[in-house]
């Protein structure tokens, strides 16, 4: 089962005359990134085409917003594409980098040409949940309710909490004033939340604060999934055991499928990782300050960071992060074409499977790390639409630690 996508919307403005710009007219591409594990926030590129006009009408409105739909149509085997729904519908999103683009009158002079601009962009609702100050005492509660406490301020999205590992009462919380985010790294840094990291992260369909890994109770977003099946399958191969899977439900309900060809696919083993995943410098975790762990990445002390964790407020989860989790194992990328993006959320549950018995020792549970999703307009089109394609950044899971 393949998806295709349809962008639809407009380039709103404070003065209503001449009217909007629509989206059919201008769509080159949408980059999405989710850095789960590193942001909170996705980081949203929107490429347009437009003229000098309409660029001027952008920079010179200090109230110029998009308001963007992305439908997903799936697309069956006799390309009945008639089934339809919306990864999001009329989310509102502001432009953060405006003034980073080519200035207007230098284009002045080609005003019939149509230049391709790209902006960043964020969603509207996501910022001003973001901006509102919470503070309180809490007296007689737990980490779950200081947390509902915070996630009752915020607005217009369906959120998705995992019951915390810490389920200790304590006689008083004391918030400060800060932001829903702030206030929630708080809590974690204090008094700790869960055993293997927390992730919190605004996504467009919804809001996350979870376990990073073992996630073991997240409820299950109204007509979604909660597994996502990936099959890796590969080209004329006496080992290989691919013959064809269909969507059919499995033991546990209905899931996502995906299907790759093993040339794209990437396995990365520790040693490699972090360059991979993490970057070109290395943190090393500590659990005092007299001492630290073995730095395996980086054997060069001027490409190397260390990063001590001391224990000022014997917060036990914390301890239990540090010491247990660690970037160990198997790491995949992989790349999918039309995936439903809805299957790609960090609250999924990804099993791989790969259809050739050398590669049996990569199967099993992954988690995701992060997800790059590339939207490019369908050239001659009547509508907006646009192909997906979607790096996948995933962590085996060794063992499940709950």
């Amino acid at each position: 089962m393949a998806f295709i996508y349809e962008i639809d919307g407009n380039i709103l403005f404070s003065d209503l005359t001449p009217e909007p710009i629509g989206l059919a007219d201008c769509f080159v591409s949408m980059v999405i990134e989710n850095d789960y594990d590193n942001n909170v926030f996705p980081v949203i590129r929107l490429k347009l085409r437009l003229n000098a006009v309409a660029i001027t009408r952008i920079q010179n409105d200090d109230n110029a917003k998009l308001n963007i739909s992305l439908k997903k149509t799936i697309l069956t085997e006799d390309m009945n594409n008639s089934v339809y729904n919306y990864h999001f519908k009329n989310e509102n999103f502001l432009f953060i980098d405006k003034d980073e683009i080519p200035l207007a009158e230098e284009l002045t002079d080609k005003s019939s040409s149509l230049f391709d601009i790209e902006f960043k962009i964020i969603s509207e609702t996501d910022l001003i949940n973001n901006k509102k100050i919470v503070n309180g005492n809490l007296i007689d509660t737990d980490i779950e309710g200081a947390i509902q406490f915070l996630t009752s301020k915020m607005s217009n999205k369906p959120i998705v909490f995992e019951p915390p590992n810490n389920a200790k009462i304590y006689d008083q919380i004391i918030l400060p004033p800060n932001n829903i985010i702030r206030s929630v790294k708080y809590i974690d840094t204090v008094y700790g939340i869960y055993k293997n990291g927390t992730r919190i992260f605004f996504d467009i369909p919804a809001y996350y604060i979870m376990n990073k890994l073992g996630n073991k109770d997240l409820p299950t977003l109204k007509d979604n999934f909660k597994n996502t099946q990936i099959s890796i399958y590969f080209d004329d191969d006496a080992n290989s055991a691919f013959n064809g899977i269909d969507d059919s439900e499995d033991g546990e309900g209905a899931y996502y499928r995906g299907f790759a060809n093993i040339s794209d696919v990437a396995i990365v083993n520790y040693s490699n990782s972090k360059s991979e995943f993490i970057g070109s410098d290395c943190v090393v975790m500590g659990q005092n300050i007299d001492g630290t762990y073995k730095n395996k990445f980086n054997t060069s002390e001027n490409h190397t960071k260390t990063r001590i964790f001391q224990n000022r407020y014997n917060n036990k989860m914390k301890e239990i992060e540090i010491i247990e989790r660690g970037l160990k194992g198997n790491f995949i990328k992989i790349s999918l074409e039309n995936m439903d993006l809805s299957g790609l959320a960090c609250d999924k549950n990804f099993i791989l499977t790969f259809y050739n018995k050398l590669y049996a020792k990569f199967n099993g549970l992954y988690h995701i790390m992060k997800v790059t999703t590339i939207l490019e307009g369908l050239a001659g089109s009547s509508q907006p639409r646009a192909t997906a394609t979607s790096m996948l950044y995933l962590i085996k899971v060794e063992t499940d630690k709950g």
